[in-house]
């Protein structure tokens, strides 16, 4: 599925590739603690640290 227009996807494929390695691993690592957060948030809030590792993996 690609959802993104096409004039937008030029401009992140310009930004991207004018990017280091290291930054786009970055930007990576800055896009799956986001969502490691949404998740986590939608959890209910009485799990215990075990619960919400079940849950979360």
């Amino acid at each position: 599925m690609n959802d993104t227009h096409p004039n937008i996807q030029k401009k992140l494929d310009s930004m991207y590739s004018k990017m280091t390695g290291q930054e786009r691993v970055l930007i990576g690592f800055s896009m799956l603690d986001a969502a490691k957060k949404i998740i986590l948030s939608s959890l209910p809030k009485d799990l215990t640290p075990v619960e919400k590792k079940f849950n979360y993996f």
